[in-house]
């Protein structure tokens, strides 16, 4: 493994990241995982590199043009939204192929 990358991951205080430089790719407005969450993380990690990027007004799943129109699940008292974004679907894809060609072995 030569670098890592993730869509929407849950980051939570003790989680240890990979070794490796990683990419995070967060909607600010999911509310599945918190994009805060995961900039608190990488505010607090001496990894280097640790990009996370963020995206103003993108839903969880963002990336998935099966989500639109936008589902939303009621699981007992919270309510999660999944949402298709095709300007965040492109710049994350663009980001990611970007951060791959930057850090894989070649």
């Amino acid at each position: 493994i030569t670098a890592v990358a993730a869509y929407y991951p849950g980051c939570y205080p003790g989680l240890q990241l990979s070794t490796h430089p990683t990419l995070l790719l967060l909607g600010l407005a999911d509310n599945v995982v918190s994009a805060n969450d995961c900039l608190k993380l990488a505010s607090q990690s001496p990894q280097t590199p640790l990009i996370v990027k963020t995206y103003p007004g993108a839903h969880h799943n963002f990336a998935i043009a099966e989500f639109s129109p936008p589902e939303t699940v009621h699981v007992l008292w919270q309510e999660f939204t999944s949402a298709y974004d095709p300007v965040s679907a492109a710049d994350a894809e663009k980001t990611l192929l970007e951060f791959l060609q930057e850090n894989t072995v070649k």
